[in-house]
């Protein structure tokens, strides 16, 4: 690629690799965005030619991001890090895509940088609360199990959504520590739960990003709060992506094995966006599929919520729909034969002490 990348550029351009796989091409004189573009589209489309190595042949993708000054008074660093903000946008928006470092993308970075330490001081100050969203009984409306939600609540402010913030923590380890927050407040629910005689022993569903997936420290972060709280392991479930079960590395699947052979569920949530997969279930530790929102709503997907359906009785797992907001969607849901489901049409999430108020507990809590 170093020598592709040598061919594209003009006489006195210097090509760089900065390490792993991120190379930078140095472009004096540049300071027209056309320009800069039509030596990154060269750049692309050298890139995408196959090449064999040792008798395969391999097609690769490049995300490439573009920094640019008219002044010659901007830092290397500053460059740099411009460019690494380009390149960041552009693998956001897909494979093959060039973008360029503007105004508009360095003040969007900067709001996402202030948020990001808005939510890193907020995560201290116990600011991060928790709803729960029952999880129903189609055929008697019991509570089954709940959802754990997080909740950003600043004081004297509107609540800030969490798609606005949860993205922000993504993009950094910090998301992991929100992680660890959230079943550290579960297990503490539970016992106050218990302790209250409220939903006593019911279950809790907490979801957990692919970056908490991919930590070395998973098991201990979702066991040692059960442990501390002396809560059964058996009375949590750990909520994750579709893709980040499927398409998970060996060691996520090991780690999801010993936490399920040590009680704890786990939960394929969105379940149907990669539904062309579904052979492979059969292999992977999984209690619980959830059908994603968009199929239960989609009166032309019941096809697809019966194969899961079928999916889920063949694996021994069980199966609930999520984002049930119509009666309608209640009546399509129970006439596929699924006997669980959460939404707006039975309940929003809501913080502990509402929740109490509006959902008492059912008789046999824990039979999901």
């Amino acid at each position: 690629m170093s020598r592709r990348l040598a061919e594209v550029v003009r006489p006195g351009d210097v090509v760089g690799r900065l390490g792993g796989d991120e190379f930078v091409i140095i472009a004096p004189g540049v300071t027209s965005p056309d320009r800069a573009i039509e030596i990154a589209e060269r750049a692309r489309r050298s890139f995408a030619l196959p090449m064999d190595v040792d008798g395969l042949t391999l097609t690769l993708g490049s995300s490439i991001g573009i920094a640019t000054t008219s002044s010659g008074d901007t830092s290397v660093s500053t460059m740099l890090s411009e460019a690494d903000l380009a390149v960041y946008e552009a693998k956001a928006k897909g494979r093959g895509e060039i973008v360029l470092c503007t105004d508009e993308l360095l003040m969007t970075a900067a709001r996402l940088d202030q948020l990001e330490h808005e939510l890193r001081s907020a995560l201290g100050a116990g600011e991060l609360a928790l709803h729960y969203q029952p999880i129903i009984q189609v055929r008697t409306g019991a509570v089954l199990a709940f959802e754990a939600l997080i909740r950003w609540e600043r004081p004297g402010e509107p609540p800030v959504d969490p798609s606005v913030f949860l993205p922000v923590a993504a993009r950094s380890e910090l998301i992991v520590a929100i992680d660890a927050s959230v079943l550290d407040q579960v297990a503490a629910q539970l016992v106050r739960w218990d302790e209250d005689d409220v939903h006593r022993g019911v279950r809790v569903g907490v979801n957990l990003s692919p970056r908490s997936l991919m930590s070395p420290d998973l098991e201990q972060m979702v066991l040692e709060p059960m442990r501390a709280h002396a809560v059964d392991p058996a009375r949590l479930g750990i909520e994750v992506s579709e893709n980040s079960i499927i398409r998970g590395s060996g060691d996520v699947i090991e780690k999801l094995d010993r936490l399920r052979a040590s009680g704890i569920r786990i939960i394929v949530e969105d379940f149907g966006t990669a539904y062309s997969m579904l052979a492979r279930l059969e292999d992977l530790p999984i209690d619980v599929l959830k059908i994603d929102r968009a199929t239960v709503e989609n009166p032309g997907a019941t096809p697809l919520m019966q194969m899961v359906m079928a999916t889920g009785q063949h694996l021994g797992v069980k199966v609930v729909a999520e984002g049930v907001e119509t009666s309608e969607q209640a009546d399509r849901v129970a006439a596929i034969g699924i006997e669980a489901a959460q939404g707006f049409l039975y309940a929003s999430p809501a913080p502990p002490d509402r929740l109490l108020a509006t959902h008492p507990s059912s008789a046999s809590p824990t039979s999901d």
